[in-house]
């Protein structure tokens, strides 16, 4: 924006988007290494905040009429039709969301009925206060009923990377 401050775009509301702690970007920094190194060679692909994921637009429409666009802390879109060279078009697959005092509503209230809208498969909330990742699966239409709660000592199944966890103990280390 021309004021020098980041947004996000939901539904044609302007959000503010809050600086990142040192604690955020440690923990960033740790789980974007770790899918870095397990998705070499294979068609999924991580972005962070910098790649603006526009939820509800096709691969052809223009920017001006997006209603939606988010920046996740971590995503890992499967389909390499929905990169272009700025942005995702549609939802990605698995979306990370490191929490903080100043988006936590946001996130919580918010970004989450968005990606369960926009069709997004596993949503995580990365709580770096209780060290504990909320993890939520798609079945049908909305995230499952279920969801499945980690500690810190617990590796994360990432579920759209079969086979492939997230170490977490590590992560939280920095907190």
């Amino acid at each position: 924006m021309e004021d020098g401050d980041r947004y996000e775009l939901c539904d044609g509301a302007l959000i503010p988007r809050e600086a990142d702690s040192t604690v955020h970007d440690a923990i960033h920094a740790e789980i974007k290494g770790q899918l870095w190194l397990y998705r070499k060679g294979k068609t999924c692909r991580g972005f962070g905040p910098n790649c603006g994921v526009r939820l509800f637009d096709e691969k052809d429409d223009p920017p001006e009429l997006s209603k939606t666009v988010v920046r996740p802390d971590i995503m890992v879109v499967c389909d390499p039709d929905k990169v272009t060279g700025k942005d995702c078009r549609g939802a990605p697959d698995l979306v990370i969301e490191i929490l903080s005092a100043s988006n936590m509503q946001n996130v919580i209230n918010r970004k989450f009925l968005l990606y369960q809208r926009a069709g997004v498969n596993e949503y995580w909330f990365v709580n770096p206060a209780t060290q504990s990742v909320t993890v939520y699966l798609r079945e049908g239409n909305r995230f499952g009923m279920v969801c499945y709660l980690y500690q810190q000592d617990d590796p994360v199944p990432v579920t759209v990377l079969r086979g492939f966890e997230i170490e977490m103990k590590t992560a939280f280390s920095y907190t």
